[in-house]
């Protein structure tokens, strides 16, 4: 849905709805591109477990059929569950996404960034896609930004195993990290 910036629907009753994957789909972060288009990301259910999902739209709400297959695109990261979390563009128009991938060493930091036509972009880390593990049990990335000089920042939490077995007071860490893409 759009609205006015006093908050009043531009288009009282319309609604897009779009089916990303098999069932449970959750939209999670939009933009606005420089040419009007919408991008929204978050993550769908592919069976048997979750992959990172992106949509873009036209400005007047249709599937952009352009990009991806179909106007989406459903990407897995990691070996199991991948759930974007955030979304940053770039100034050349290319889409990054943020999350977490779950692997054998638990949830680690995900990124993902795609050409304007919705591909992985293979010059970025290992086909489009970055995994960091910080040496916890459960890191994830919420947040995603781009430096003027086209430097990747991301930041999340980092929790490790033990605090979450005994429920530590303290909770999980702050972390601020910048990201280099590499394998």
């Amino acid at each position: 849905m759009t609205f006015d910036p006093d908050g009043a629907s531009l288009l009282p009753g319309r609604k897009v709805l779009t089916s990303m994957g098999i069932e449970h789909d959750y939209a999670i972060s939009i933009a606005v591109q420089s040419d009007g288009k919408l991008v929204v990301t978050g993550y769908a259910f592919n069976g048997s477990n979750y992959d990172f999902a992106l949509a873009r739209y036209t400005a007047n709400g249709a599937l952009d059929p352009s990009f991806g297959n179909g106007g989406k695109v459903i990407s897995p990261i990691g070996s199991y569950n991948n759930f974007a979390r955030s979304m940053a563009l770039q100034s050349d128009g290319k889409i990054v996404l943020a999350g977490y991938a779950s692997t054998a060493n638990g949830d680690d930091f995900a990124l993902a960034r795609y050409t304007t036509d919705g591909v992985l972009a293979p010059t970025f880390g290992c086909d489009g896609k970055v995994i960091s593990h910080l040496g916890s049990f459960e890191d994830a990335a919420y947040c995603i930004a781009i430096q003027s000089d086209g430097k990747i920042v991301v930041a999340g939490q980092r929790r490790n195993a033990a605090r979450r077995r005994r429920h530590s007071a303290r909770g999980p860490c702050f972390v601020v990290r910048r990201k280099r893409a590499q394998c």
